[in-house]
């Protein structure tokens, strides 16, 4: 790979408003693959077969999640503004992502879920010690 052809890495975009470099959070999200000749025609029949189909591999962001994407943005403005809490309501994917980043951005998380929410998605969340956890039917 040639200097030209440099990979793009998550905060090599421009981001508006743009947020400061000392203020990028950074779990390694965002740069995962982009694979070719993963699902075939033959999977969905409705793709024509001279067709190429690329597959974006979002599940291997740290969380698990294209939720990462949106959250490193979202708490490291947080951080630039020097908020010092961060509230959202969610089903689980986001809530995971905000705790993670919060965590590492020293941000306190406040986190509205569903008490339905599944036992794998609640344990991702505490293990980053949000600030508060409130599960309830009214989460939405």
């Amino acid at each position: 790979m040639t200097k030209s052809e440099k990979k793009l890495e998550y905060w090599d975009y421009s981001f508006k408003p743009p947020i400061d470099k000392k203020y990028q959070l950074d779990l390694s999200q965002g740069n995962t693959p982009l694979l070719q000749d993963i699902l075939t025609s033959q999977q969905i029949p409705e793709i024509p077969s001279d067709e190429k189909i690329f597959l974006k591999r979002e599940d291997l962001n740290p969380n698990g999640s294209f939720k990462d994407r949106a959250l490193a943005y979202q708490v490291s403005y947080l951080k630039q503004q020097n908020q010092k809490y961060c509230v959202i309501s969610s089903s689980g994917n986001a809530a995971i992502s905000t705790a993670a980043f919060c965590k590492k951005a020293g941000i306190k998380a406040i986190i509205l879920i569903s008490p339905n929410i599944p036992n794998n998605k609640l344990s991702q969340i505490t293990k980053h010690n949000p600030f508060l956890l409130i599960k309830s039917a009214r989460a939405s």
